[in-house]
């Protein structure tokens, strides 16, 4: 008998109590202690109330629901008042209380700003918002008044955020852009040739953008030339070698060149890669022939045409 009435007093120690709700007057005095604006001084009591039913419905074990609602409405609140301020539409701000509650951000930093707009980002809702490029942009606009980020930083910003790429880790990135942009405008470079200098992603940067600008000024159109930098960033990458003499080109950008004389007459007439491909091989055998050619080698390119439509033409 007396083990089971000792047994009962344990278990009534270890009966947990649930924090009580605080009343609306307890919350905005909380909030009032912020030292935020008092205009969202109702918000912070709505998203408190909320927080404190959904997780004393989720979790009633716990006793400290209570402040946990009212932690992680302090922290959500001041990127909620940022976004309204932005002027962001509900959801974007809803989002970034959700961001601010959950992660120790601080709403003056670029770097925990960055991170926010990223996370809000990720959260697929944005393919199905039509006007989520109208709020980057706003977002974008805001941050390069805020923080005295120039046009073209910026441009890189809204480019990599839109097309799925961001969050704090990207800012040293969008740095060095900014930095290769100015460095080729300091040297006489037009914008154009800046910006794809800026935004190359692989090696060579330099040497693939002044390609492109020669191919632009001998009239050739965007495919071609798209097609002929991949072929040449990747031989760059494979080979790279100097060459011995600077007016003369390395074999690997031989190969090139002929890849991109059959590519341009298979797309013109109709034929696929197979032709490009033959054709180059075909015409670097007779360019570099073994022994003295009977006929010119600016014959070659035709000899070469010839050669290769037969050759495709008995593999079809």
């Amino acid at each position: 008998m007396h083990s089971k009435r000792l047994l009962e007093t344990i278990n009534m120690k270890e009966k947990i109590t649930p924090q009580p709700k605080l009343s609306k007057e307890e919350v905005l005095a909380e909030y009032a202690k912020t030292g935020l604006d008092m205009q969202y001084a109702d918000a912070f009591w709505q998203q408190y109330s909320s927080t404190y039913d959904r997780v004393s419905e989720e979790m009633p074990e716990d006793e400290d629901n209570s402040d946990y609602a009212l932690d992680t409405t302090k922290r959500g609140i001041p990127w909620y008042i940022l976004y309204k301020n932005i002027g962001h539409p509900e959801k974007w701000c809803q989002m970034a209380w959700n961001f601010g509650a959950y992660e120790d951000g601080k709403t003056n930093a670029l770097k925990d700003i960055a991170d926010c707009l990223w996370e809000i980002i990720r959260d697929r809702f944005i393919d199905k918002d039509p006007d989520f490029e109208q709020e980057l942009r706003r977002h974008c606009n805001f941050i390069g008044k805020q923080f005295g980020k120039s046009d073209i930083y910026m441009r890189f910003f809204y480019e990599w955020y839109k097309n799925m790429s961001g969050g704090s880790e990207m800012l040293d990135h969008f740095d060095q852009m900014e930095n290769a942009y100015n460095d080729a405008i300091s040297k006489g470079k037009s914008e154009d040739f800046a910006y794809f200098y800026a935004t190359w992603g692989w090696s060579g940067a330099w040497r693939i953008a002044e390609l492109r600008e020669k191919l632009q000024k001998e009239g050739w159109n965007k495919d071609y030339i798209q097609t002929y930098l991949y072929q040449y960033a990747d031989g760059l990458e494979e080979d790279g070698e100097e060459r011995e003499h600077p007016d003369i080109p390395a074999y690997w950008e031989e190969k090139v060149d002929a890849l991109m004389m059959g590519w341009d007459y298979a797309r013109k007439h109709g034929l696929d890669n197979k032709f490009a491909e033959r054709f180059r091989d075909i015409y670097l055998n007779l360019s570099h022939p073994d022994e003295m050619p009977d006929s010119p080698l600016s014959d070659v390119e035709d000899r070469a045409i010839q050669e290769t439509l037969k050759l495709y033409g008995k593999s079809i």
